[in-house]
């Protein structure tokens, strides 16, 4: 699954995921973790999801950036 496929459908990543998983998910839990994989809910919860033990991260919900794909290759120069 590449990021490209998640940001254009999430819904659509995630029964795919499943189909892979061969694992059935009724629409409400589809839609469920749909909801809780957005960038907004995942920043909700950042301490939990990106916990830092070792102090790295300068604010744990900015991890949860809004990112494209490729965006780092673009933006590194060597």
């Amino acid at each position: 699954m590449h990021y490209d496929d998640l940001s254009a459908s999430l819904d659509g990543g995630m029964r795919c995921l499943a189909g892979a998983a061969r694992h059935q998910c009724s629409r409400g839990a589809v839609a469920q973790l749909v909801r809780a994989a957005t960038f907004d809910e995942m920043r909700v919860r950042a301490a939990a999801q990106a916990p830092d033990p070792a102090g790295v991260l300068k604010d744990p919900a900015a991890f949860f950036r809004r990112g494209y794909s490729g965006r780092g290759r673009r933006a590194a120069r060597c």
